[in-house]
């Protein structure tokens, strides 16, 4: 056990001495001195499971911790970098398909969008605008999950409704050969 260990501890001084006297002369004292070894290797075993018992757990958990956290956090760094690269205008960079099914389907679907042919003139639309706020239904806009399905197929008669009730609104086109300055 260490000398720092033994230092720190408070051990009572129980040395007991005790005269030895032949008729009236003294002749010498017998002195007690207690082998306290053994008490002290209890404590110094005592303190070393009490220590690994808190810390090992906790090194445990944070070893463990690292490697599943990993998983996560690598595709995601890589799902952030391809669509800077992407914002920045490099779609010919493929996002690789890795980490946990909803990073893998953020990246497919950047992916796919990265692959969509446009117009030469014609820009292609923001990545980041799709996945800043989560994925969103074109139609109106309401999230997604993957426990009730996609918005638009959960809400399609709301969307047909709405469609139906803006269009309603909404003046008759107007022909162009006709004359709108306001005769």
């Amino acid at each position: 056990m260490p000398a720092w260990f033994v230092s720190n501890l408070s051990i009572p001084d129980l040395t007991k001495s005790y005269p030895i006297n032949l008729g009236p002369a003294h002749a010498g004292d017998i002195a007690f001195v207690p082998d306290l070894s053994a008490d002290i290797w209890e404590k110094w075993v005592g303190f070393v499971a009490i220590l690994s018992t808190g810390s090992l757990p906790m090194l445990l958990a944070a070893f463990s911790a690292h490697p599943i956290a990993g998983r996560a956090i690598v595709p995601m760094e890589r799902l952030g970098a391809g669509l800077v690269r992407m914002r920045e205008g490099d779609y010919d960079t493929v996002i690789p398909l890795a980490g946990p099914p909803e990073i893998r389907q953020f990246c497919q679907e950047a992916n796919r969008l990265a692959a969509t042919p446009r117009e030469p003139g014609q820009p292609r639309p923001a990545p980041t605008a799709r996945f800043a706020a989560g994925r969103r239904s074109p139609s109106h806009g309401a999230r997604t999950s993957r426990r009730d399905g996609p918005a638009s197929v959960r809400q399609a008669p709301v969307c047909a409704r709405r469609r139906a009730h803006h269009r309603a609104l909404q003046p008759p086109p107007i022909p162009e050969d006709a004359d709108v300055r306001g005769t």
